[in-house]
Formats: C-alpha cells, sequence, structure tokens
C-alpha cells in the first residue's frame, strides 16, 4: 500500500535526482520494487514496447558500454539485473538505494524476492 503523504517526496527525490525520469519509469521501479522482474513480464504489466521499457531501465540501471569498454553507472542506480536462471535474458530488481527511497515513500520492496536470486 502507497502512502499517500510520502508519494510525492518519492516523484520528487525521482525527478530530482534523475534527468527527468518519466511515468513509465516510475512504474517500472514500482513493478520491480514488488517482485523481480523480466523485460517481457514488464512489457504485459505496463503495456508499453521492448524498446520504451529499455530505455527506461537504461535510466535507473548500470549497463556496460562497449565503446568506452566500461560498465557506466546511472544518476541514480535504482535497478540491478542478474541472468535468468534458464541463461536467456535478465531479471531486473530493486537495488539497495531503490529500497530505501521506496521504504521512504512508505511501499515495501521485495527484498526476499532479490535475496533469493543473489542465492
Amino acid at each position: 500500500m502507497i502512502n499517500e503523504t510520502n508519494f510525492p517526496a518519492l516523484l520528487q527525490a525521482l525527478r530530482r535526482r534523475t534527468n527527468g525520469m518519466g511515468l513509465l519509469g516510475v512504474e517500472v521501479l514500482l513493478h520491480c520494487a514488488q517482485a523481480p522482474r523480466t523485460i517481457s513480464e514488464l512489457e504485459h504489466l505496463t503495456g508499453a514496447n521492448n524498446g520504451s521499457i529499455n530505455r527506461a531501465i537504461n535510466q535507473m540501471a548500470a549497463r556496460y558500454d562497449s565503446t568506452a569498454d566500461q560498465v557506466r553507472l546511472p544518476a541514480l542506480h535504482l535497478l540491478n539485473k542478474q541472468t535468468r536462471p534458464e541463461g536467456r535474458g535478465f531479471v531486473y530488481y530493486v537495488t539497495r538505494s531503490g529500497e530505501e527511497l521506496c521504504t521512504a515513500a512508505g511501499l515495501r520492496c521485495s527484498v526476499t524476492h532479490r535475496r533469493a536470486l543473489n542465492n
């Protein structure tokens, strides 16, 4: 359940710390806070296409830049990705800073799901 008094603070923190993260990014973050999600699950839940979801995730997750041969971290690192057990694709889950941000807004994050992925 969302705490209505703290939810605007969550949106304001996201807007200030990122370069204008859109509503799709907020929606993706909230879905990943409920449980780790794949891109196809996020497509189904949001109704957005693959490219839009990937652009939203790239604002919140670390990614490899092959031209610079280094890992790029976003301004606000809220999502991590892990290879799926089947070996194809990734599962996205909330980072500790993402958990703290959601908790400050009165949201519960699925910490147990993330720990299950890491074990």
